[in-house]
């Protein structure tokens, strides 16, 4: 991770470790990667049932460049929700200076929807493919994040796949915005 990197990234982007035992999910990996090629893959399933393991495993498996954002109740506003986003996506290209002055952009917070898509389109083309994992998805339940999430990440490049972790099922809107989603 570069010195521009670590200026905006937290506790919170880490993964957490994959234990020392775990089954083998060989079934459930297939599955990520049929959804990933949708690029989009929303696994809903109890607490304990396997969601964050499977996704490292699978992440260890494809060898994409991932930015993992764990979530948590704070993050259940918009402008933090999308500092949180934008700092991800940031964090990809932190030589970026295009994308490094809408993150620090004092406005940021009155617009961050909008200001997350800017950023995004500022993304330099890139051949590497890319994750980026949304944990503990269920403790967002902002209308207006639920709501817009996903026509932001319809914007992403085509080298991205995003992983949406939670414990509830896929909401309604996320069915009918994001192209061809795969639940499981």
């Amino acid at each position: 991770m570069s010195e521009n990197q670590n200026v905006f990234l937290n506790k919170k982007f880490p993964p957490a470790a994959l234990p020392e035992v775990y089954a083998p999910r060989r079934e459930l990996l297939s599955l990520f990667h049929k959804a990933a090629a949708k690029h989009f893959v929303y696994a809903g399933a109890p607490a304990g049932s396997g969601k964050t393991v499977s996704a490292l495993l699978w992440l260890g498996a494809c060898g994409r460049k991932s930015v993992w954002i764990g979530l948590d109740e704070y993050d259940n506003a918009p402008a933090v929700f999308y500092k949180q986003l934008a700092t991800g996506i940031f964090s990809l290209q932190p030589d970026n200076e295009v994308m490094r002055s809408l993150l620090t952009d004092p406005n940021f917070s009155a617009t961050p929807v909008e200001h997350t898509v800017s950023l995004i389109t500022e993304m330099r083309p890139s051949d590497r493919l890319f994750a980026i994992v949304l944990d503990d998805a269920h403790l967002i339940t902002n209308g207006e994040i639920i709501k817009s999430l996903p026509a932001v990440l319809e914007r992403l490049p085509g080298t991205f796949v995003t992983l949406i972790l939670s414990r509830y099922t896929m909401p309604e809107n996320f069915r009918r915005r994001c192209q061809h989603p795969t639940p499981f």
